[in-house]
């Protein structure tokens, strides 16, 4: 979960009597407020590339999955060894669809 950064709005009173807030804090909030819309950006992409990953394990499994039920069907030794080899050819594909890897540790696909 990400922390977002809060900031009260401060108020000091002018030599007038009024309440009114004080340059300083409203500083603060406004970088307060900057930290969070990029933090929330930052999930977002992190959010996306998690997605964007899972389709793709997921469809490479669908692939070499295919591959082995076509593999299956050939009495030749040789056809059956060239379609296993083709499933070999992604790695990836043979992972596990829920990993629990965090994404600054993921390898590239």
């Amino acid at each position: 979960m990400v922390r977002q950064h809060r900031v009260q709005r401060r108020r000091a009173r002018c030599h007038f009597g009024r309440v009114e807030p004080a340059h300083a804090a409203r500083g603060a909030l406004d970088a307060a407020e900057a930290a969070n819309r990029s933090l929330a950006a930052a999930l977002a992409d992190e959010t996306l590339f998690k997605e964007v990953r899972h389709r793709v394990e997921n469809n490479l499994q669908v692939t070499t999955g295919l591959l082995q039920m076509l593999a299956r069907r050939f009495d030749d030794l040789a056809v059956r060894a060239h379609l296993d080899r083709s499933g070999d050819q992604h790695p990836q594909a043979r992972l596990p669809v829920r990993h629990g890897r965090r994404v600054g540790h993921l390898p590239a696909v």
